[in-house]
């Protein structure tokens, strides 16, 4: 394929990646609905909007995955990547 620029190896690895995380943030948060989806050539982006939360979730490919936070109420914003601990309080505000 011309153009193609990521091998199917390293697809496979990033979706496994996101699936994973996925799987990891719905067993340690209860009630956490779907994300929306959407893919790129290199990145998994997961969101989900519940009341005045927003939380947005970026896999890509040789990087550590990212998470970002906003309260459209309050203007609250965070984010980091996930070897930072902190990201279970943000997700938790989306299942309550």
């Amino acid at each position: 394929m011309e153009g193609l620029t990521i091998t199917i190896g390293s697809l496979s690895r990033l979706l496994v990646r996101a699936g994973n995380l996925l799987s990891g943030i719905s067993c340690e948060i209860k009630g956490l609905g779907p994300p929306a989806v959407s893919t790129g050539e290199r990145t998994v982006f997961m969101s989900w909007d519940v009341g005045p939360h927003h939380l947005e979730v970026e896999v890509e490919t040789g990087k550590p995955s990212e998470w970002f936070y906003r309260n459209r109420v309050t203007g609250e914003l965070a984010g980091e990547t996930f070897e930072d601990t902190c990201w279970m309080s943000y997700f938790e505000r989306l299942a309550q």
